[in-house]
């Protein structure tokens, strides 16, 4: 995926409310870029734009130089971008790796004629998506956890499994929903450090939606500020941080106001 993620004058409303509001914004290959800004900024929603699950009201969405916009979120992972979510959305009364194997593409197995006519194939099929998530699960330091029911899992490692199932589609472009929300300091920096790998690796590119700034210092070689549904600025972590705009953004104030 040569050309990554392009996206360009994005719009999405509610009613009256222009969540997103003409945003455009890049991921690269082998890029990690943070979204941040205050509630309500259309944080959520442009993830949701992006990874297929509402549709814009206007402006495109490219991947890989490939027109994407409006398609539904199986075909956007086909095209090489998936996500995770803020709250996980694990199986909880499936094994680890079954979570994992039914976020598989294309299984084989799944297609009842094969299971007669193709056994061998289907066997091999599967023998390979499981070595396939044994891999994942080493990656993600979740390796020895395969057998525990989801449920069981910590709250950090059940984000942890859902990096997991965003990795198993094979995407070399991820989005990143709060990470870090809910984890214990440990487990965050675990999980920057896996999202680190990954990317030296493999060069998978990751875009986050994050409130946590420690995380966001630590990983993102680009912020994205948004405010009210639009991109306010966008630079490094320590250039958005001195940044005015950012400040009264975020505080609803200005910097002398704050500093008094």
């Amino acid at each position: 995926m040569a050309e990554g993620l392009r996206a360009e004058g994005l719009r999405k409303r509610f009613g009256g409310v222009a969540a997103v509001d003409g945003v455009s914004i890049a991921l690269a290959p082998g890029e990690i870029a943070a979204v941040i800004g205050p509630n309500g900024a259309g944080k959520s929603t442009l993830f949701d734009l992006l990874s297929g699950v509402t549709a814009p009201d206007a402006g495109r969405i490219l991947l890989g130089g490939v027109e994407a916009t409006g398609l539904p979120p199986h075909r956007i992972a086909r095209l090489g971008l998936t996500r995770t979510f803020q709250v996980s959305r694990e199986l909880g009364r499936l094994t680890v790796l079954e979570n994992l194997l039914l976020a598989a593409p294309d299984t084989t197995g799944e297609r009842l004629r094969d299971v007669f006519l193709r056994p061998g194939a289907v066997r091999r099929a599967q023998a390979a998506s499981v070595e396939a998530a044994r891999t994942v699960l080493a990656e993600v330091g979740l390796a020895g956890r395969e057998d525990a029911l989801a449920q069981e899992l910590s709250g950090g490692q059940r984000k942890l499994l859902e990096l997991g199932r965003a990795l198993m589609t094979g995407a070399p472009l991820v989005l990143l929903d709060e990470v870090g929300a809910g984890v214990a300091p440990a487990l965050r920096r675990a999980l920057c450090e896996v999202v680190a790998r990954l990317r030296a690796k493999h060069g998978r590119g990751f875009l986050l939606v994050e409130h946590d700034m420690g995380v966001v210092a630590r990983l993102a070689d680009r912020v994205v500020v948004m405010a009210e549904g639009r991109v306010l600025t966008e630079g490094t972590y320590e250039t958005i941080r001195r940044d005015d705009r950012v400040i009264e953004a975020y505080l609803g104030a200005t910097p002398a106001a704050v500093a008094a």
